[in-house]
This record gives C-alpha cells, sequence and structure tokens, in this order.
C-alpha cells in the first residue's frame, strides 16, 4: 500500500538532502528543513484533504467507564501499591475526560477522594471534595463529600474540624437522602460532635522533611549553571564537549542544571502535573482536552498562556491519527505510532515554549539568524559570552540528527511534521487565527513555511539531546542496595547535551523534583581530560558489547570507541578481596595502608546505613576519600569502588530525585 507515494517522495527527500538548498536563502540556518516540509505536503496535499482527523474530546460515558473500572479495583480488598497506582490512574483520567461543570466531573471528584482518603492523603482528599461539592452535585454526593472532609480534618486534627462538622450536619440536614445516606452521613456526622470530634484512623507514614543542604560550587562564568572545572571545547572529532578546567575529585558536583522544558510520558501523564511536572494527587484538568492535568490552577493557567492554548486542541486530533491512512507512516507498527505521535507532542511543546520565551515568530526567527550569523562552533548558541541553558538560542544551536538519519524515518518524520504543521495552521490559533484554505496553500504563507521549518529541526534535535526523567517508587526502595527507576518523562538540558559518551563514563547524572539535573564525578578526572556520560544504561557492565553497539548505532548512529569497547572489558567486576586473593604480593606490598582502607569502609558503610543514607556532604567528602584511596592504592575497576559511588548516588536521590510514595498496603 502507498509504494508508488513512497518511493515519489523518498526520492524527493533524498534529492534535497543531497542537492541541498543552495539557491535558497539560508540566513536563518532552515532552508532545508523548509523545503522538506514544503515538498512533503506539496506531495501529501491528497492525504490531508480526505484523511480528516476527528478530534478526542470530553466524553460523559467515557469518564464514567474510567470511573467503573476503578471501582471495580477500588472495592477488592488487599490493595499493594501498584493496585493503588492504578486505581488512582484510572480515576484521574476519569476527571480529565468528564465534560467541564459536569455531574460526570463530580462523581469522578468524589470517587478519587475516597482513594485519597484510602491512602490517608488527607489535603489531597479534600481538595477533591471541594472540587466535587462546587459542581452541586445530587444531595446524596453532597452528603458524602462533606462527611469525607470533616473525617480528614479529624484525621489531620485541625482546629477548624469542629465548625465544619457542625456546618455539615446543618446542610445534610436539609437535603433529600435516603434512609441509608441518612444514617452514614448524618448519624456519623453527629456522632463525631458528641464524642468531641474522636475518630480512630491509621496514620500516614510521616515523611522526613529536614532542610536538605544546598548544593555548591564555584560557577563557570561561560556555563552558570555548572562548575568553574568545567570548560567547554570544539574539535572535529567530538564537536562541542567538556573538559576538566582543572583536577576534579570523585563525587564532586559539577553541574546543577535546570531543564528548558520537560515532557511527561504518556506513563505519567495523569501522576504529574503537565507544567511543572511535580506529583499531584488531586490534580485538575485542562478545561478542553483530556490530556494534560495541572497540581492547581497556578500552573494550568501558566501553561495555557505559554504553550498549551496553541497545543491544546492540536493535541486532540494527533492522538487521534490513523498511521493507516498516510503513507510512510502505514509502515509503523502500533506501539511505534503511539511513541512517535508522544515524541511529536513533545517537540510541538518545546517550539511554543521557545517562541513564548522570545515574544513570537519575528522574534525566534532572529534569534536563529543570529545563530546562524556566529561561526565559532564553540561559542554557537552563547549571548554576550554566554552558554544559558534557559535560553533557546542555547537549544538551537546544539546538534541534530538530521545529517545521520536514515531517509525512511526521514520521511516518517517530514509527513508527521507536515500533519501537525496543517493542524496547528487550521485548528488552532497560533498563527492569529485559523487560517481556512487547502494544506497545498498553507505553505504559500511564509510564517507557516517557517514554522513547518522549525519544527522539523526541533525534531530531529529532540533525539540527540533529550535525557530521560526518573521516579523512584518508595514502596520498592532496598535503601541498603539499589534504587530502582522508572521513566516518567524526558527533559532537554542543553549543558547536559555537550556531554559526549562512553561506555566507561567519569560523570553520572540524576534528576532531581525540581527539574533540574545533578552531575557529579565517578573518578578523579584530571585536567584537560574530556568528561563524559554513559548513553545507555549505567556503564559497560549493563549490557554486553554488542548490545551496547547495536543500541549505540541505532540510536545515535556512531561507533564507540571508548577503551571498555576496543578492549572488550568483562560485565563482571571483582571484588578487591579477590583481586588480592589472586595476586597476594599487591596485598603484601600495601601492608597497613588495606587494613587502614578496610577500617575506613566499615566506618562508613556503617554511618550511611545509620543515616538511612541521609545526603550529608561530610559523608560525600569521606566517600571522596575512601574512592581516591582505592584510585591510588587498589583499583577504580571493583565493585567496592562501584558501590562507594553508588551510596553518592543514593545520598543524592534521597535528597533531590523525585519519589512517589503510594501505600503499599491498606
Amino acid at each position: 500500500m502507498f509504494n508508488s507515494q513512497i518511493h515519489t517522495l523518498n526520492r524527493s527527500l533524498i534529492n534535497l538532502r543531497i542537492e541541498g538548498c543552495e539557491n535558497k536563502d539560508n540566513s536563518d540556518g532552515l532552508s532545508l528543513e523548509k523545503e522538506l516540509v514544503h515538498t512533503t505536503i506539496n506531495q501529501y496535499y491528497f492525504f490531508l484533504e480526505h484523511n480528516p482527523i476527528q478530534p478526542i474530546k470530553k466524553c460523559a460515558q467515557e469518564s464514567m467507564n474510567l470511573s467503573e473500572q476503578g471501582n471495580v479495583m477500588y472495592i477488592s480488598k488487599n490493595h499493594n501499591a501498584n493496585q493503588h497506582q492504578q486505581i488512582w490512574n484510572y480515576y484521574t483520567r476519569s476527571v480529565a475526560a468528564a465534560p467541564n461543570d459536569s455531574q460526570e466531573l463530580a462523581l469522578a471528584y468524589s470517587n478519587r477522594s475516597a482513594l485519597l482518603y484510602h491512602l490517608r492523603e488527607f489535603d489531597e482528599c479534600i481538595k477533591d471534595c471541594d472540587k466535587g461539592f462546587k459542581l452541586n452535585p445530587p444531595d446524596p454526593l453532597k452528603a458524602e463529600l462533606l462527611l469525607r472532609k470533616v473525617e480528614c480534618l479529624i484525621a489531620m486534627e485541625r482546629n477548624t474540624a469542629k465548625n465544619v462538622c457542625q456546618n455539615a450536619l446543618n446542610l445534610c440536614k436539609g437535603y433529600t437522602l435516603s434512609h441509608e445516606i441518612e444514617r452514614k452521613c448524618i448519624n456519623k456526622l453527629q456522632y463525631f460532635l458528641d464524642n468531641n470530634l474522636q475518630i480512630p484512623y491509621k496514620k500516614k507514614k510521616t515523611e522526613n522533611h529536614k532542610t536538605k543542604p544546598a548544593i555548591t560550587f564555584e560557577r563557570s562564568q561561560e556555563a552558570p549553571c555548572a562548575s568553574s572545572a568545567l570548560a567547554i571545547k570544539y574539535s572535529s572529532k567530538w564537536g562541542r564537549h567538556i573538559v576538566a578546567a582543572r583536577r576534579i575529585d570523585p563525587g564532586e558536583v559539577l553541574v546543577l542544571e535546570p531543564s528548558y522544558f520537560t515532557s511527561v510520558s504518556m506513563w505519567g501523564n495523569y501522576m504529574f502535573c503537565s507544567h511543572c511536572t511535580k506529583q499531584t494527587w488531586a490534580s485538575v484538568p485542562c478545561k478542553s482536552c483530556v490530556f494534560n492535568v495541572y497540581c492547581s490552577d497556578k500552573c494550568k493557567s501558566e501553561a495555557w498562556k505559554k504553550y498549551h492554548q496553541y497545543e491544546c486542541n492540536v493535541l486532540a486530533y494527533l492522538y487521534n491519527l490513523n498511521f493507516y491512512n498516510y503513507p510512510f507512516l502505514s509502515q509503523c507498527e502500533p506501539e511505534n505510532s503511539h511513541m512517535l505521535v508522544r515524541s511529536l507532542a513533545a517537540t510541538i511543546k518545546l517550539m511554543l515554549i521557545a517562541i513564548n520565551e522570545v515574544g513570537g515568530i519575528d522574534n525566534i526567527r532572529q534569534e536563529l539568524i543570529d545563530i546562524e550569523k556566529n561561526k565559532d562552533p564553540r561559542t554557537k548558541g552563547f549571548f554576550n559570552g554566554v552558554f544559558d541553558s534557559q535560553k533557546c538560542r542555547s537549544i538551537y544551536s546544539l546538534t541534530t540528527i538530521l545529517d545521520n538519519v536514515a531517509d525512511e524515518t526521514l520521511g516518517i518524520f517530514t509527513v508527521l511534521v507536515s500533519i501537525a504543521i496543517h493542524l496547528l495552521a487550521t485548528k488552532s490559533p497560533f498563527f492569529g487565527k485559523k487560517i481556512k484554505t487547502t494544506p497545498k496553500l498553507i505553505m504559500n504563507n511564509p510564517d507557516v513555511k517557517f514554522i513547518g521549518g522549525l519544527l522539523l529541526k526541533t525534531t530531529l534535535l529532540l533525539p540527540n539531546n533529550n535525557l530521560k526523567v526518573k521516579i523512584q517508587y518508595q514502596y520498592f526502595v532496598h535503601r541498603e542496595s539499589t534504587i530502582l527507576g522508572q521513566k516518567f518523562g524526558s527533559a532537554l538540558y542543553p549543558i547536559c547535551s555537550l556531554f559526549n559518551h562512553s561506555c566507561d563514563p567519569n560523570v553520572i547524572s540524576v534528576p532531581t523534583k525540581e527539574n533540574e539535573r545533578i552531575v557529579y564525578s565517578k573518578f578523579t578526572i584530571e585536567e584537560g581530560e574530556q568528561l563524559f556520560l554513559c548513553y545507555v544504561g549505567d556503564n559497560y557492565t549493563s549490557c554486553s558489547k554488542e548490545e551496547r553497539a547495536e543500541t549505540i548505532w541505532s540510536a545515535y548512529k556512531f561507533q564507540c570507541e571508548c577503551r571498555a569497547c576496543q578492549e572488550n572489558w568483562s560485565q563482571s567486576l571483582p571484588f578487591v578481596k579477590d583481586i588480592l586473593r589472586k595476586s597476594p604480593e599487591l596485598k603484601i606490598s600495601l601492608g597497613t595502608k588495606y587494613k587502614y582502607i578496610e577500617k575506613l569502609k566499615g566506618t562508613i558503610v556503617n554511618q550511611l546505613q545509620g543515616n538511612n543514607f541521609e545526603y550529608d556532604p561530610k559523608m560525600i567528602s569521606n566517600l571522596q576519600k575512601l574512592m581516591k584511596e582505592h584510585e591510588t592504592y587498589l583499583t577504580r575497576r571493583s565493585m567496592d569502588y562501584e558501590t562507594f559511588e553508588r551510596f553518592i548516588y543514593m545520598m543524592i536521590v534521597n535528597a533531590f530525585g523525585t519519589w512517589l510514595n503510594i501505600n503499599d498496603s491498606c
């Protein structure tokens, strides 16, 4: 199917890549991208015109269906954390799907408030009770919401509990209630007042809210989110990269970088705020689409103003896109189609954030022109001598995969971008008003053509530069051994994007709950030495050389030349005791030094376990000392050394990582 169209477009795109756009104005650096999108729309306009996409809209029946699925799980006994998470997901999706100000929305809030009370998330439960009550649901539901709110206030021992309880009782007495609801609500409220607000409840484990020490280091003048121990360099082989400007000790924090943008994955879509990405139990839905929820009305308003007013309606169409109706896309596997649409949505969001930052299409065009004027590859994207992570100039100076992407993949990207730009022009007010013309004529609008090129550039930029954002599950963390993470989104960090890959990295990165990225050193790094992150797992022990090579080539189109690959290092790391057993002369040569190192190790491990691996700069300093002793007298290639580095990782994650605390029992 579509073979002739695929062949024709493929040949056109290949010719454009080979011949370039020598006769086109390339002052904004987008001449090729604009022509690729223009060519695709010219050849595919028939499919855009004759395959109208039906938008996904809020639907009362869908909201009820999702609530019912949540109810089926909720009424079962002895939930575990995974079941709690699934019920929460169903109820939040029900909230998002419900029409505005509807009875279905009130019911969805009520159902979720019941779960939040069950999880002893009392503050969040009250928020849902209040939101449901404001929608003026039927009297029985009002009574249940009032009772649940009172129970939360009593459980939290709030001073307002008595007055709220009395007011709730007075209101309930005026409602039309069945005998069963009356007995459940009115009698219970009266019982609370008669018994001085005493209620048996199981307290939620209190979380440790100790003030964490701030991460401080001397800042680089060129890259303020990075340490002065780092320098940005350029070479023809490595491109822009990061080197040590001085000797760096293991465990040194080298970067604390805010993300320019973060996109929540479908897995985390209803658990995290679509704007700030904080965990949100009692989220507020978008008024228009079913995809975005927010932690507060403030985040909802900010997102709408900055980008969501333009992407909102576009998402409703994109997420209902039938890939089988379009050449190139019809070749994609169903699971890949979902991923591609999600990636496209993230790309649109990133582009809209950048345009909002600078104040419009004309200004973003000027930013790209200014980037192109700078012919120094090292300082491309700098402004007044600074590489600023929070400026789109830094983003659009990063490398894309245009030169390396396969022709078939480029075809998929250009078709998706063509569909998106058509929707952005005809279904949103992004260009001032919805443009009513044919897909082919749309590209006669210079702003539409420019944005089409910019969107394709952004699409080709993300695969090279985005990093995973992980969540730590409180309920399956073994603090004494390891921390397991689940990806809940991806983010763009311009400075972190400059770190090249090695299967034996000398720096580690950790995402934080504040949408920042912490990068710290794993080994001692000498002045002038390049700093590397690992793009495939933690390091060469995560998978075989062949698996690493396949993943790297598939994703990034290069062959790793690190020492671990060249020498095909074993995935197994030895313990120091085994090394010494095989080399008794080494143990003899160490003399008392080995006993000193072992004693230091025992002391540090006991202290860490005693403090439950809480973040402590003094403990990190002690670990640095121990790691340097191992590097100097033993080896850094051991399970012992790897464990010390993991201890630093655990302290940083415990203090600054994103944690999802869900009760594992009822």
